[in-house]
Formats: structure tokens, sequence, C-alpha cells
């Protein structure tokens, strides 16, 4: 496969010399959820929450909280937080500016594929994207909404506790299982573990002669590739999944289950448009492809900025593929920084850089002599210009 290079021959520092919109706020939330951004102001200590577009615009006041267990997020133009009152949380719809649903939300999964599950004063179900209950969580459910997946591939994992009807049960076991549209289980099989479909396939794990193993199933509940691996697998991405061996190194499978690229590295990311990132005992990372060919190695790398918590372990080779850019720790710099394709550093100078998306990516940069609270924050483009740049309203 042939990898787009983005050739930049100069290091370019971060600037801030570059026409800018001045949002009054604090802060910016490091995520970059679509066309929107979450607004931060810190009161003496009391955080609030609000929207605006990349154009700067209000969409939202800060007027929302979080709380110590839900966070404010922002999933398929839906914008969820505690709400300026305490009984409960609030689903806003930002195209419309209105609620998604009249009742109180305690807990919320985000939207995914355009389903979500969310946690009510007297209720537990899934929603459609225009707020309507498609499915609720079957009885005798378990309470941590962290605990369930959202709809992939036409079904959701749910964890259950083991209850019979009627008798009594001192802390009773759970397992988990699917559910359709429904609310209807996939089968009776009851799964210690498990995964979100993807790619028609799911990961899941069963208590087999004496010891936990994993194994995938299709979307009918047939198991596909047996219960044979003792580390939990990735879910399948571009057609492989991640295995790892005892003696912690990583290969491959296909759908099939058979071994396509033995585990002998000691890092890899899942696949993306037919390429992986790698890296093998002399500690290099390495792009490489589904015939474990090497087609670039990277220099003066020490790891990459943030943890990749996906199910298919593909946060990060994606924005190396459709970003032609990685943040990452350098060897040279000692510090984060943005490289390109050839591994060449485009960008520094950051107190903070989180992730690119779409061009964009939220930053602190360093300046001297000013304290640190002080230094400019805000959204930048891939040449380090402010395109969104914080008013500091308050003192820390």
């Amino acid at each position: 496969m042939k990898i787009i290079v983005m050739i930049m021959s100069t290091i370019v520092m971060a600037v801030i010399g570059h026409s800018q919109i001045v949002v009054n706020c604090d802060d910016f939330d490091q995520e970059i959820y679509g066309e929107y951004i979450i607004t931060i102001n810190n009161e003496n200590n009391f955080y609030s929450y609000g929207v605006v577009n990349l154009k700067g615009e209000e969409i939202l006041k800060n007027r929302y909280r979080s709380s110590y267990s839900e966070k404010v997020t922002i999933s398929e133009d839906v914008f969820y937080a505690v709400g300026p009152i305490k009984d409960g949380g609030v689903l806003i719809d930002l195209k419309t500016k209105e609620s998604l649903i009249n009742e109180k939300v305690k807990a919320f999964s985000g939207f995914k594929n355009g389903t979500a599950l969310i946690r009510t004063k007297n209720d537990f179900y899934y929603i459609n994207r225009e707020g309507k209950k498609i499915a609720s969580v079957p009885r005798y459910s378990v309470y941590d909404i962290k605990m369930y997946g959202v709809f992939h591939n036409g079904l959701a994992r749910v964890n259950l506790k083991d209850i019979v009807p009627g008798v009594l049960a001192i802390n009773p076991k759970t397992y988990y299982t699917y559910i359709n549209a429904k609310g209807e289980k996939l089968n009776d099989e009851k799964f210690v573990a498990c995964g979100d479909f993807h790619e028609g396939v799911a990961r899941v794990c069963k208590y087999v002669e004496g010891n936990y193993k994993w194994g995938y199933i299709d979307s009918l509940g047939n198991n596909i590739i047996d219960y044979n691996f003792s580390k939990r697998p990735s879910s399948f991405s571009d057609g492989m999944a991640i295995v790892e061996s005892m003696d912690n190194h990583f290969g491959f499978i296909n759908t099939i289950g058979e071994v396509v690229i033995q585990a002998s590295y000691i890092y890899v990311s899942g696949f993306y448009k037919g390429v992986c990132l790698a890296m093998g005992e002399d500690k290099k990372f390495i792009i490489l492809n589904k015939q474990n060919k090497i087609l670039f190695t990277f220099s003066d790398i020490w790891s990459f900025n943030g943890s990749d918590y996906s199910e298919q372990k593909i946060d990060i080779i994606k924005q190396y593929i459709d970003e032609e850019l990685l943040v990452v720790h350098h060897k040279k710099e000692g510090r984060n920084v943005v490289v390109n394709t050839e591994s060449k550093v485009v960008l520094s100078g950051f107190h903070k850089v989180g992730r690119f998306y779409n061009g964009l990516c939220y930053s602190i940069i360093r300046k001297k002599n000013i304290s640190a609270f002080d230094y400019p924050k805000g959204i930048i483009n891939k040449k380090g210009e402010f395109i969104l740049k914080c008013k500091r309203l308050v003192s820390y």
C-alpha cells in the first residue's frame, strides 16, 4: 500500500500570530467533537461548561456542570451534562438546542452508530438519535452503565445478574450476553466477558477446562473462532485482530482464526487501511503491512501521545493515516512534538498538546517569562496557528 507523505522541509514552531477568534472562557476541553468544542470556566474551583462551534459562535452558555462520575461530553451532536440543577443530567441536541428527552438522565453512554444507553431515575434503556426508546435493558441488570455496550451490527452487550425470579440470591454472579433492538437475548450463552461487535464479529470469554479463554462469535451467536486465547485479543479491524502470547508479544489472526503475523512484536496497533503501527525488540516504531513487511521506520520517538482505549486499537494509526501527523514524545526534543509521515518534526514549542482531528487539535504553547497559567491555549491547525483562543476570565 502506498503511504501518502506530507513533505515539510523545515521545523515549523507553533505560532500565535495568525488571525484568530478569541472565546471568553478559561479553557477548552481537550477533545474536538466534530464541529463543536466544550468551553470551561473556573470560578473559585467551581467549573461550568458550555459549547461553541469552530467559528467561535456560542451554542450553549456556560451554565452546565459535571459530576464525580459523569463527564461532560458531546457525541453525534448531542451534549450531555449534569445541568444547572442537581436532580439529573440533560441531553441537548446541538442542532436544535432542544432537550432530546424529557426525563433527567442519571448516566449516559454516549451515542455510537445512532444509539445510546441511558439511565433515568426509574428506567434503564437504549434510545435512538431522535430520543425515542428502542430497547429496555432486561430485568436484573447490573447498575453500572460502563458495563454495557451500545449497538454495533444490530447487537449490544449487556451485563446481567444471574438471578432466578422468586429465589433469594446473596451476591449473585453477573454475566454478559447480547440483545437485539427489541431487547431480546441473542441466545442463552453466558459469557464471563465480551466486547462489542465489529465487522460482524465479537470477542467473548468463557471458563473452559479450568481456565478463562477467549474466542469469537458471529452475529447469529455461532462460535466461529474457538476459545484458544488465554489473553484478551482485540476486536477485528480491517479483517485482522491482535492476539497476545504468554510472553507478552503481539501478532495477528484473520477472520477464520489463522495466525497471519506471528506474535513477535512488543507493541502493535490494530490494522487500518492496510497498515498498522508496531515495535520490535529493537524498540523502534515501524509501519507494517498485512504481509508483515516494514514500510517505514520512525526515528527518535519514545512513545505516542495518549492511550488507545478503543476495542480495535486503531485510534493512533487512524491519526497517522487520516491526518498525516502524529503527536509523539520525542527523544531529541525531550517533550511532545508533532511529526509528519516521514518522522520529521513539524510543530513544537508545546506545554501541552492533544491529538489532531480533522486538521485541528487542542494545545497550550510555552512562552518565556510568563506563568504557565498565562500560556496561550486553544485550538490550532496543522500550521500551528490558533483558530480559536481562550481568553482567561478569572485567576486560578
